[in-house]
């Protein structure tokens, strides 16, 4: 049998993969303390005591007989504000803990959890990122939230559906799994109130000869509802912070915290030194990044005689031509928009880009490139660019992208 802590962890495990975490794409850590787990017991050999006995009246009159009611003295719980109802066998655990968002952000996970030594209930809320609220697709967030508990290594998903209440959406699934050996059930339903997100667990032991579904799982399921008594309802966190970029003489606001990376490169400059700054994110599926590339000496030596406003033509149309083109196999990008633009105190160039990806995605990105002067005589060029999956999302996570980036005191050269 299994003990109620190792039942617990399973299930604790869970609810914070689901709290703010999408399912494996890049980005997205979360960490929690596991709440208690029921243990998972095998059933006893029989003995010869047992096998004496005469066999039982297996009639259904004469086992509705004999079989009290497994959920007879369950309590109603619905606490002040929290936003939901639900019968429970007895008084449950009540947990508030903190858990890791996709970004490294910290939201609250309230939880009650009831267990016995073959069946663990568990009900949660948590509060939904921003972004999840503002730019993502809810049916996508609830699938990837699904996705995120049930298609792990060694759990066998014996359905999912749609399950909702009203115009409130809902998710449900149930897996075969097993825990040190011992084989055991989850049954998880989500939904999305509002700003949060509500999850139901139920996990029990596989015992032969039992019901396959204890009734206690049938019954508590049955009982959960959405209240409108939502007044402690916390707002959702929102991702975007400032994040200093030193390296780059920078501070911008990101979803996530960026990476700095620098190296020798052959770019549409020739060989040169380039510096990006690179964050990859979750909610919404999006990356950003801004590079500075140094203008080699030959090539600002070959560009002297002529005006600043030709030379930085010249290079912005070799970076246009090096990044509309094919690239590694991969199609040319189609050219959405392109034309002059303002960025970082200097005119320069935009372009609207849509990539094509593998398995017949693609992309939209927003890149804005600048040629930056000291001395009258070209230094570096600073590229931009927002890249979003989904092409609504665009406009908006490039307009407070390219709208926060701003110089720092230790601007270099």
């Amino acid at each position: 049998m299994l003990d109620r802590t190792r039942l617990a962890i399973v299930i604790a495990s869970m609810l914070t993969l689901g709290c703010n975490k999408p399912p494996p794409e890049p980005p997205g850590e979360p960490s929690a303390q596991p709440p208690p787990t029921p243990t998972i017991v095998s059933p006893p050999p029989a003995t010869a005591l047992d096998i004496a006995q005469p066999a039982p009246d297996n009639t259904p009159d004469a086992v509705a007989a004999a079989s009290p009611d497994a959920t007879a003295g369950w309590i109603r719980l619905a606490p002040k504000g929290e936003g939901f109802a639900i019968e429970v066998p007895a008084e449950p655990l009540r947990e508030v803990k903190p858990v890791g968002g996709p970004q490294g952000h910290t939201s609250e996970l309230i939880q009650y959890a009831w267990s016995r030594d073959d069946l663990a209930l568990v009900v949660s809320a948590s509060p939904l990122v921003a972004q999840l609220v503002e730019y993502g697709n809810k049916d996508l967030a609830l699938d990837r939230t699904l996705a995120s508990q049930i298609e792990q290594p060694g759990r066998t998903v014996r359905y999912q559906k749609v399950t909702d209440q009203g115009d409130v959406l809902g998710r449900e699934a149930e897996v075969d799994l097993a825990i040190e050996g011992i084989p055991a059930r989850l049954r998880v339903r989500l939904y999305m109130q509002g700003q949060r997100i509500f999850q139901v667990l139920a996990m029990w032991q596989v015992i032969e000869g039992a019901p396959a579904v204890p009734p206690e799982v049938d019954r508590y399921f049955a009982s959960f509802a959405l209240t409108n008594d939502i007044s402690a309802i916390a707002q959702p966190v929102d991702l975007w912070q400032a994040f200093p970029v030193p390296e780059l003489g920078l501070s911008v606001e990101l979803p996530k915290k960026p990476e700095v990376t620098t190296a020798e490169s052959d770019t549409f400059l020739g060989k040169t030194s380039v510096m990006t700054m690179m964050s990859i994110t979750s909610f919404p599926v999006s990356m950003f990044s801004i590079e500075v590339a140094a203008v080699p000496k030959a090539l600002a030596a070959k560009t002297a005689e002529a005006t600043d406003e030709a030379t930085d033509k010249a290079i912005l149309d070799l970076w246009k031509k090096a990044r509309v083109a094919e690239y590694q196999g991969t199609p040319a990008p189609k050219v959405i928009a392109d034309e002059a633009t303002e960025f970082l105190g200097m005119t320069g160039r935009l372009l609207i880009l849509r990539d094509q990806l593998p398995q017949g995605q693609t992309r939209d990105g927003h890149l804005r490139a600048v040629v930056e002067r000291k001395d009258g005589k070209p230094t570096n060029v600073i590229i931009a660019s927002a890249w979003a999956i989904d092409p609504e999302q665009l406009a908006a996570i490039a307009k407070r992208f390219y709208g926060s980036i701003k110089r720092t005191p230790s601007r270099r050269h």
